[in-house]
């Protein structure tokens, strides 16, 4: 039997190795290009933001002076010197510089601009469209001298339009039309003809600070959480208020003032106060007459107790257990003598009529059987109430006596004839 030895693997060992160099001799290009892939992808990113801090400063400065512009070539260091890009901004991560071309359309009569960039060097196409496609807005390139392709080919356009130059192998912007009119700050500038460039499309936040010196301000609500100052007049809908002393506060013209709901105060003066209903808590004091214009009969059903009127006579009439009555001393349903065949108003005579139970509901209190008793002709006589003058130990209240006989005796006494 042979004896093994521990060279004998040898052969194996070394054709291992050598197959691991020749996969790592494979791969280490591919591995180089993706490295190189992510590395140049860095690079487009930067330039890329890079781009669109220029294209927002341009974008700032072309707003802030649109009126004086008509066709205008902008470089990097006019926006530096005028505070639109900070002095330490530098060429990209290409060492490209930018320089900008403005025009006004002859149709629309809006701006337009073209940025590209100058100098530095030539970039490949993969990188330009790379780049290109990772601007904010209208990104593009030159693949030859003046002109001008958008990103995935959207838009062309030529360096010439613009007065400026645009040679292949970098990159380029496009704006036009409300592209130039957005700005990061409040517009501050009136332009004629152009109001929609000092016109806000989202609310202002201002963060618990103050706006002062407003000429005037318009709109349809306002809400505070504190208070409402003015030294002048406050004129809702026309009308308003002010305050020109430390006690009174005044109606713009003198107008008056109506609600659906109530009116309260300490103490309420003037020479007229109308209404619905005037309420009092404590007492009501009138300097002169009271002039009640509330009509009622007396007699005539009412509510509450309490209401106080008149009768078109003026004579005062109360509300009392549900009906109108005068002020005069006499309960309803009491027969009063008159000296007259026509009673006053609210006044019945009795005539042995039927009424109106539910018209005269205190009448009816005092006549349950809703009818008058005919006085006409008789006497009124008081109730006997167990006195005993009465001869009908039963008669009843509102009953009627007939004419009574009465058995009269007398004696009479004859003087003696003399004999």
């Amino acid at each position: 039997m042979k004896k093994f030895r521990l060279d004998d693997d040898k052969g194996f060992i070394l054709l291992e190795i050598l197959a691991g160099l020749i996969v790592i001799g494979i791969a280490t290009p591919m591995i180089y290009s993706e490295i190189e892939d992510w590395l140049n992808e860095q690079l487009y990113q930067s330039a890329a933001l890079h781009a669109d801090e220029y294209n927002n400063a341009i974008k700032n400065y072309v707003a802030d002076k649109t009126s004086s512009l008509s066709s205008k070539t902008i470089t990097v260091n006019e926006l530096i010197q005028q505070g639109y890009l900070n002095n330490g901004f530098s060429r990209s991560p290409f060492g490209h510089s930018y320089i900008t071309g403005i025009r006004k359309n002859n149709l629309s009569g809006r701006l337009e601009a073209l940025t590209c960039t100058t100098g530095g060097q030539d970039i490949k196409e993969d990188g330009l469209r790379r780049i290109a496609g990772q601007i904010n807005g209208l990104g593009g390139f030159m693949l030859q001298n003046n002109s001008v392709t958008g990103a995935f080919g959207g838009w062309t356009d030529l360096g010439s339009n613009y007065q400026i130059t645009c040679n292949k192998g970098h990159i380029a912007m496009r704006m036009a039309g409300k592209d130039l009119e957005e700005s990061d700050r409040l517009y501050r500038y009136s332009v004629p003809g152009r109001p929609d460039l000092n016109r806000m499309h989202t609310g202002i936040d201002m963060n618990n600070n103050s706006i002062t010196n407003i000429n005037e301000a318009s709109g349809k609500n306002a809400r505070f959480s504190g208070d409402v100052t003015s030294n002048r007049w406050l004129h809702p809908n026309g009308g308003g208020f002010t305050m020109t002393d430390s006690q009174w506060i005044r109606a713009v013209n003198n107008k008056g003032i109506t609600t659906e709901g109530e009116i309260k105060g300490g103490t309420v003066r003037g020479q007229t106060v109308t209404g619905g209903t005037v309420r009092s808590d404590g007492r009501l004091t009138a300097g002169e007459y009271l002039q009640l214009n509330g009509i009622a009969n007396a007699g005539t059903h009412c509510s509450p107790d309490g209401l106080v009127g008149r009768d078109n006579s003026g004579a005062i009439l109360q509300c009392q257990s549900g009906a109108w009555s005068g002020f005069e001393s006499y309960p309803v349903g009491s027969p009063i003598p008159w000296p007259s065949a026509t009673p006053p108003q609210g006044y019945l005579l009795m005539n042995g009529q039927s009424f109106s139970c539910s018209r005269y509901p205190q009448l009816a209190r005092a006549y349950p059987g809703c009818k008058l008793p005919d006085l006409r002709g008789v006497f009124i006589r008081g109730w006997d109430n167990g006195k005993g003058l009465d001869g009908d130990r039963n008669r009843q209240l509102l009953s009627y006596q007939a004419d009574q006989f009465r058995r009269l005796s007398r004696t009479w006494r004859m003087a003696e004839r003399a004999s």
